[in-house]
């Protein structure tokens, strides 16, 4: 397996073979805990423009996601996985919008594969791909250590040496916006988000995305 990584915006465009775009703080531990709650499935989009003329299309459809950290205005919820209404979206479609993590997404469509992934769901997203000859992983936030630091483990589980868990347990809380999110000082960020973005391997799903009919839709799948 030839493993390859990247970063933001540009590294996923030019993603090669099956692409793991990993957003831990906040937006695929979200979509995480949705499908874990029961969710049908998510549809990304990359503007909060898009999310709303998807939510025309879809009227029945939970709209959830960002701008800034905020919920935007509109939205049924934000980025929280914390706060998340499960009951409101268990089997339910979900339309999500973030500013870098589903903008990730939509932007890897040159890769042959797409998988979403959190530190939740880490390690069955490794089982997932074993098979692909070239796995492009894509920090989402590039520099921020929490991405990193799942890129790190989950590229430790490719080559089957792993580091240790403690290890990138600590770098995701350590991490600039998850010392952020832990000072309880913004609203937007509830501290039990860190909480939930830090549990390893929490969910047994992958969370793989396919382009449906001009839409990116993401299911659940079982390794």
């Amino acid at each position: 397996m030839e493993i390859l990584r990247a970063e933001h915006l540009e590294g996923a465009r030019s993603a090669k073979g099956t692409a793991v775009v990993i957003d831990v703080l906040r937006a695929f531990t979200t979509a995480a805990v949705a499908f874990a709650a029961g969710a049908r499935d998510i549809l990304l989009v990359d503007s909060v423009d898009a999310a709303f003329a998807l939510k025309k299309r879809e009227p029945g459809a939970f709209l959830m996601g960002e701008s800034g950290g905020f919920k935007v205005p509109g939205f049924d919820h934000g980025n929280s996985p914390s706060d998340l209404p499960r009951d409101a979206v268990r089997g339910r479609r979900i339309i999500q919008c973030t500013g870098s993590g589903t903008r990730c997404a939509v932007a890897a469509s040159g890769a042959d594969a797409l998988f979403v992934t959190s530190l939740a769901i880490a390690g069955a997203t490794a089982r997932a791909v074993a098979s692909a000859p070239v796995v492009t992983i894509v920090a989402a936030m590039g520099m921020v250590e929490g991405d990193d630091a799942v890129a790190d483990y989950l590229e430790g589980l490719l080559r089957g040496a792993p580091p240790a868990a403690e290890a990138i347990i600590r770098r995701v809380r350590d991490c600039e916006a998850g010392r952020k999110i832990a000072s309880g000082a913004y609203p937007q960020y509830p501290k039990a988000d860190l909480d939930a973005c830090a549990r390893l391997d929490a969910f047994g799903f992958a969370m793989r995305a396919s382009r449906e009919d001009g839409l990116l839709v993401v299911r659940a799948i079982s390794p």
